[in-house]
């Protein structure tokens, strides 16, 4: 039997042939079903199709966030967001009110089936291969031509394919399983699909798997594939949206897994936030002292269900704060509805939205599916499932989830998620009329470049010096003319007024230029 990713792409190739005549690396050019696009990405994408002249999107469906909140605050309107709304709405696309949540989280809650095809702009986690799809990070310009109407092109990736024997114990899931993962094989996970299969596969609820994919995309891997079965059906159905179900086989036992995994042998996982391929059993660690625990933000309603099970009528050990912020408006509401939030409030939880910052005392901080880049200050911080963290939360040390007195028993997957509110947002009065794109055009190049070397780099720069970020330069995204003027001015406070004034030349840097987590918009910036 084929394996599940093997068929996801063959069943996108635009090129006559098959995928087995190309060579590992080699191009491939892929027809995709649905573009996902948050707040931060969609205004340089919306900027770049635009300036092609082009009236709608030329993609199946085209989701757009704005304003990705999880609640009341995040309803409020900004200018900026309303003229991102009328952008996204004048290509096409299904536009969310604000609030719902971000892409990620919206797009499985609403769109997610088996089968598709799915480009997600920019960097960060993606959890939709928890239905049976393949979806895949791409930059800004890249995510643009495709809405434009240009096919994906993705070299051919390595494919991981991971072998997982029996059920695993009630205190172990999907983030344990995603540690445990990249400590056997972090540098093989960089850049490939990990695609799982097996009995083990089918035991993991979809919650898991989603908390897996999620985790294993942030570290690093191209995407995460699980199969399509019963399980799936279930969550859809929970959805409303069972008609959009279809079984897809994985791998089966006659095929060879680089990696075999028996979840009945896991135990729970931890591992520095910073370094997720450096997990470990929580019995090697257990006793270290925990003073801030955070859920979120891509917590689901069953991992708070989980949480909630743990505390549910007890308190907070002395010292020790537990931050919830929950994925989506959907799975607050539904951890609301099932009573779990008000459980976790009881035990002395703190519900938030936004980024967490660290303690101020040097110490150590326990998150499940929280972002490297929210976490700061002086404390040191770990990664494990939610019930680690609940544990932790009322031993005030990290300790094994499976203690005494603990109700395994109890049902996690609601029969139902909260849908009943409307999530896309009303036509406004702001689409009249188009705003005046000032995305650079492309000036080809046939032959020699000369000119002026207007700035000398050197090596290593990264992409926040060329480009600045922060509360002063966000609400520009997308207005790349108003951003040229910022551009490399930490380097050069000089250098975009004299590149203007000499009407351009060259900046000269080396190989590693825009190292680490580069803005997208610095290069048409320049």
């Amino acid at each position: 039997m084929t394996a599940l990713t093997h068929a996801l792409l063959e069943a996108h190739l635009l090129e006559p042939g098959s995928l087995d005549d190309v060579a590992p690396g080699e191009p491939l050019t892929l027809a995709v079903d649905q573009v996902t696009l948050d707040e931060d990405e969609a205004p340089l994408v919306l900027a770049a199709f635009g300036s092609l002249g082009l009236a709608r999107a030329r993609v199946g469906t085209l989701l757009v966030c704005a304003g990705r909140g999880a609640g009341p605050a995040a309803v409020a309107d900004t200018p900026e967001s309303s003229a991102l709304r009328a952008a996204a709405r004048r290509a096409g696309a299904l536009v969310a009110r604000p609030g719902p949540g971000g892409a990620d989280a919206l797009h499985r809650e609403r769109l997610a089936a088996p089968g598709r095809l799915v480009v997600a702009a920019g960097p960060g986690a993606a959890s939709g291969g928890a239905f049976g799809m393949l979806v895949v990070r791409a930059g800004e310009i890249e995510t643009a031509a495709v809405l434009a109407g240009g096919a994906l092109r993705l070299a051919k990736p390595d494919v991981l394919e991971v072998w997982l024997e029996a059920a695993p114990a009630p205190w172990v899931g999907g983030v344990d399983l995603a540690l445990a993962m990249l400590a056997r094989c972090g540098p093989r996970a960089a850049g490939a699909v990990l695609e799982f299969g097996g009995p083990g596969a089918q035991a993991l609820a979809v919650a898991d798997r989603i908390a897996a994919a999620w985790l294993l995309t942030s570290a690093g891997a191209l995407a995460v594939v699980f199969p399509s079965d019963e399980g799936t059906r279930a969550w859809l159905r929970a959805q409303g949206r069972e008609a959009e179900w279809r079984r897809l086989a994985g791998l089966s036992a006659e095929d060879e897994p680089g990696e075999v995994l028996d979840l009945a042998a896991l135990e729970p996982q931890v591992a520095p936030l910073d370094a997720p391929a450096a997990a470990r059993p929580v019995a090697h660690v257990a006793g270290l002292a925990v003073e801030r625990v955070v859920l979120g933000p891509g917590v689901t309603a069953e991992e708070l269900s989980r949480a909630a099970r743990i505390l549910a009528g007890r308190e907070l050990a002395q010292g020790v704060e537990l931050v919830v912020m929950p994925a989506s408006r959907q799975v607050a509401e539904s951890a609301t509805a099932c009573g779990a939030l008000d459980l976790l409030v009881a035990a002395g939880a703190r519900v938030a939205e936004g980024a967490v910052m660290a303690p101020g005392a040097a110490g150590a901080g326990l998150c499940c599916s929280l972002p490297g880049e929210c976490a700061g200050g002086r404390a040191r911080w770990y990664v494990a499932s939610a019930e680690c963290c609940a544990a932790a939360c009322l031993a005030g040390v990290l300790v094994h989830p499976a203690g005494a007195g603990l109700a395994w028993e109890v049902p996690l997957a609601p029969e139902r998620f909260a849908n009943a509110e409307p999530w896309i947002a009303e036509t406004g009065v702001e689409e009249e009329g188009a705003p005046a794109c000032d995305f650079p055009a492309v000036l080809p190049q046939d032959g020699p470049v000369r000119g002026e070397v207007l700035l000398r780099l050197g090596p290593g720069v990264r992409g926040e010096e060329l480009l600045p970020s922060g509360a002063r330069l966000d609400p520009l995204r997308g207005r790349v003319g108003e951003l040229a003027a910022h551009a490399c001015e930490a380097l050069d406070p000089g250098f975009a007024a004299r590149a203007r004034e000499r009407g351009g030349g060259l900046v000269v840097a080396g190989a590693e230029l825009g190292a680490g987590r580069l803005r997208a918009a610095a290069a048409p910036a320049l």
